[in-house]
């Protein structure tokens, strides 16, 4: 694969996406704030504090990673316990169905392709797509987006090796088989990898279909479960999430929906109380200068 490709499978790093959500935080929260600002500065500013959201996710996402990958002590040994809670709740195996495609050079690569490419520009597509066809729609789900993002990495903050880290599983690193890796070698730092439970890429590709097929009428909303379909296959057939990671990250969905929901419900709230505030009038105070 040439040079150029590899290198734009290495996600964005963590620093450059803080400086990068700065940026747009600075460039964009003046355009909304400034008096008499026409509606394409507006739109612009609005565009820009959504951005510097996802990317300060992003970089919370990256500092989480890198502090449980400074403790990966029993790592290791959870990761073998998900596998054997997986063989006892008769789970399909990771390791059978990743057999049945190693012989399928194209077919491997693919699915290495998905986990490396799909995961952030799927979710930022979904999220410009919401900003513009759905407008009234979009702060909720970007709550549940934000809360989602934000519980997954506390669980995270308990160190799971993958499969492919976990020597007793025998399952292939299908990335670095065929130089497809997103990640660096172990003690070389990047991305963290001892962050399996829950799966992020599995949480905003369900998010994604589900808030898709909640908002959307049209037909072809139906088609982003194929997106779910295929991420949940990469990451498995790849051996770097369990079947249990990406069932809680879709568990921790409901959670966020409800929290979302509660934020937005305190947000009217408040909005209601400072309206009376500025439109009561206190009994008596008629005529006083």
């Amino acid at each position: 694969m040439p040079t150029l490709v590899i290198a734009a499978m290495k996600w964005l790093p963590t620093n450059d996406a803080v400086v990068l959500a700065l940026a747009c935080a600075a460039a964009g929260l003046p355009l909304l704030v400034m008096v008499n600002t026409p509606r394409w500065l507006r739109a612009i500013g609005a565009v820009l504090r959504e951005l510097a959201l996802v990317l300060s996710l992003y970089a919370i996402w990256g500092f989480a990673g890198q502090l449980a990958a400074t403790q990966p002590t029993g790592a290791v040994r959870r990761g073998q316990w998900i596998w054997d809670l997986q063989r006892t709740l008769r789970l399909p195996n990771e390791r059978t169905l990743q057999n049945w495609i190693l012989d399928s050079p194209t077919v491997v690569q693919s699915f290495n392709l998905y986990y490396a490419f799909a995961h952030v520009p799927s979710l930022l597509i979904f999220l410009v797509w919401l900003f513009f066809r759905h407008r009234d729609r979009y702060p909720q789900w970007r709550n549940t987006l934000a809360f989602l993002t934000l519980s997954c990495l506390l669980v995270q903050l308990t160190p799971v090796a993958p499969p492919r880290l976990v020597a007793a599983i025998d399952m292939v690193d299908t990335g670095r088989l065929y130089n497809q890796s997103v990640y660096p070698p172990l003690g070389e730092g990047g991305p963290d990898q001892y962050s399996a439970m829950p799966s992020l890429h599995i949480g905003w590709a369900a998010l994604f279909t589900f808030a898709a097929i909640a908002v959307s009428r049209s037909r072809w909303r139906w088609l982003t479960l194929a997106h779910l379909a295929m991420t949940f296959a990469a990451v498995t057939f790849t051996a770097n999430h369990y079947w249990l990671d990406g069932i809680v990250a879709i568990m921790l969905i409901g959670t966020s929906v409800l929290l979302a929901r509660g934020v937005r419900w305190l947000h009217g709230v408040v909005r209601s109380d400072a309206h009376l505030g500025i439109y009561t009038r206190v009994p008596g105070s008629a005529g006083r200068s």
